[in-house]
């Protein structure tokens, strides 16, 4: 068998909130949270950003009404986050899965975690996922010595994929 190859990616976090005066339904504004790993930068000028997300996840809804997204870096020290995400969300207090909140205008920002907050410009959905883009209007820098988190490398096989297809 031939040898595919391998990839590896880096951890996010994904943030949206709706403000409860913007929903007909709720008195509690409604906040998202979530694991993702497909990141990518798609232009210089203006500076664009495109998210993936698992078609049935609760953030494509909510970012979709609020129109903005926080995307969250992880490093290795909170490693932890990404499972924690990886499921449904608890809100409590001004928490969210256990890890402090505030909100800064649209962004729901996660502790002291950098981030880049994105106005939603277009959703495209394709498939199992929905790729959000977003224009970058504001951002937390790295601090020094950041080691983002990164998973495991994976095998990719689109050979495979094709011919499950054919």
């Amino acid at each position: 068998m031939p040898k595919h190859p391998r990839v590896s990616q880096q951890l996010y976090l994904l943030t949206a909130t709706k403000p409860a005066e913007e929903m007909a339904t709720r008195d509690q504004p409604y906040y998202a949270a979530g694991t993702i790993q497909w990141v990518s930068r798609l232009a210089f000028e203006p500076p664009l950003l495109g998210v993936s997300v698992g078609l049935f996840s609760h953030l494509n809804e909510t970012i979709d009404h609020s129109g903005s997204f926080t995307l969250h870096l992880l490093d290795q020290a909170r490693a932890h986050y990404a499972e924690r995400f990886a499921g449904s969300n608890r809100v409590e207090d001004n928490t969210i899965n256990g890890v402090a909140f505030t909100l800064k205008g649209r962004a729901l920002l996660l502790e002291e975690l950098p981030y880049l907050h994105c106005r939603l410009k277009q959703s495209h959905r394709h498939g199992d996922h929905t790729l959000h883009v977003g224009e970058i209007i504001e951002s937390r820098a790295l601090p020094a010595g950041w080691q983002p988190l990164v998973t495991a490398q994976d095998e990719l096989d689109y050979h495979q994929t094709l011919a499950q297809k054919g």
